[in-house]
């Protein structure tokens, strides 16, 4: 769920990060580059930042 109490940190979807080309580095606002999935103090997570999974395509029972 998007709007869930205890979300796990990434920086894809912090107020203060920004995902680098190699989608393994970010910048931070609050601490320079980092690595990403880093537990971190300043984490504020931003819900539209968050893509959502896709949900499973449902397969065809006639088959």
């Amino acid at each position: 769920m998007i709007f869930r109490k205890k979300i796990s940190p990434d920086c894809a979807y912090c107020e203060y990060g920004f995902i680098l080309n190699n989608k393994e580095n970010c910048i931070c606002k609050k601490y320079g580059a980092v690595k990403r999935r880093t537990k971190c103090l300043k984490f504020k997570y931003n819900p539209l930042l968050r893509q959502p999974e896709p949900f499973p395509l449902l397969k065809d029972e006639s088959e």
